[in-house]
């Protein structure tokens, strides 16, 4: 048992929960793993975070980690299992509001849609992960969806037949809105 007991609500609550710490930390690892470019060592920690939050009946957690094992799918090049894995977490995170990841997602599912062969969905997808991004303030993250959107507009990408060039295809109009906990 913890040395002291945190009874203050749902945050201190899972924080004094050793199953929860211990299937997120596996997750952080793993992700840092993958990140690393070490996916087969990863997967496994991964499925084991995963099945820890299911045993808990943490839906957060579950949503974080299908996405993990999404981006994990993705990287060795299991387009299918990627797809499949990413519209669960979309699913699951949804149902809970885990927002702060829907930016990743629609990142990830962009460049699954992409790597498909549908470069005007995944160009959308992408639009709609920038949005977020700016939104959420991902500077990082937004870097990354402009440079697969710069690709895609100037048609460069080796996957798509050489277009005419840069400018043929209606730019993207962004606007930061200020979330309610902002206002």
């Amino acid at each position: 048992p913890p040395i002291v007991q945190l009874t203050a609500g749902p945050v201190w609550g899972a924080l004094g929960d050793r199953n929860f710490l211990l299937a997120e930390h596996i997750r952080a690892y793993a992700r840092l793993l993958v990140d690393q470019g070490r996916v087969e060592q990863a997967t496994p920690l991964m499925t084991e975070s995963h099945a820890l939050f299911q045993a808990r009946g943490d839906q957060l957690g579950i949503g974080k980690t299908l996405s993990n094992l999404g981006r994990s799918a993705l990287l060795r090049g299991d387009l299918g299992q990627a797809d499949r894995l990413l519209q669960q977490a979309k699913l699951v995170l949804a149902g809970v509001g885990g927002l702060e990841l829907y930016s990743e997602l629609h990142y990830l599912v962009g460049l699954v849609t992409l790597y498909r062969g549908n470069p005007s969905e995944a160009r959308q997808l992408l639009a709609d992960s920038l949005r977020l991004c700016i939104n959420n303030q991902e500077d990082v993250r937004a870097a990354r969806v402009c440079t697969y959107l710069a690709d895609l507009r100037c048609g460069r990408a080796s996957w798509m037949k050489p277009s005419s060039g840069c400018g043929k295809v209606s730019p993207i109009t962004l606007t930061r809105t200020r979330s309610p906990s902002m206002q």
